[in-house]
């Protein structure tokens, strides 16, 4: 059984990791920590054992294998690197770091013996899994292009709610292009493949 630590549950991890988590075999959460320990309590409150206004708390007790990260992008390297000091594996929310050389910092500090991965939505989604195989497999021809049309909503369109303010200075690491747009290019990876650069050639 591996035992995990979500750290940003009270935020998007309230819906899509700890019932994800809960469902699948193997894994109980056993942690989650917030910002204040009010809506760590009412994140617990469905069975979790463990809640914790700190993360490096969570992160270093004895109880916790894995730590979820799922806290803001310019948040992602003091959990992370608080995880690894513990000797703890590590899943990262998209994007690892604000830019790739946080990321790769972060990359190079884990340690060996750690496992640690950055999640993209659509990656593993068995949607994209089915129509890769699709693809592959030959079923629907050979594919001569692809096109992605996506909504860029809540980081893009012609409004931002105010309460993601924040996601417009660029030193956060979160913006339309490095959010949604790795997501979205994620998924299309996994059913069309890396686009090639000869591709693009006249």
């Amino acid at each position: 059984m591996i035992r995990v630590g979500i750290v940003g549950a009270s935020g998007w991890a309230g819906a899509s990791h700890l019932p994800a988590l809960a469902a699948l075999a193997g894994f109980e959460v056993t942690a989650v920590a917030t910002t204040s320990q009010a809506s760590a309590d009412k994140a617990a409150a469905h069975g979790v054992p463990l809640a914790f206004d700190d993360a490096g708390t969570l992160a270093a007790h004895p109880d916790v294998d894995l730590v979820v990260v799922s806290v803001k992008a310019s948040e992602h390297a003091k959990v992370i690197r608080a995880a690894l000091e513990a000797g703890k594996h590590v899943l990262s929310e998209w994007p690892l770091g604000v830019d790739a050389a946080e990321a790769d910092d972060l990359a190079r500090a884990a340690a060996a013996g750690v496992v640690h991965a950055v999640n993209l939505q659509g990656y593993q989604s068995p949607d994209a899994r089915y129509v890769a195989d699709l693809i592959a497999g030959g079923a629907i021809g050979r594919l001569e292009s692809a096109v992605l049309v996506a909504a860029g909503d809540p980081l893009g369109g012609p409004r931002i709610p105010p309460e993601l303010a924040w996601s417009t200075d660029p030193a956060a690491g979160t913006s339309l292009l490095t959010i949604m747009a790795g997501h979205f290019l994620a998924t299309l990876d996994r059913m069309a493949g890396i686009p090639r650069a000869a591709l693009f050639r006249r």
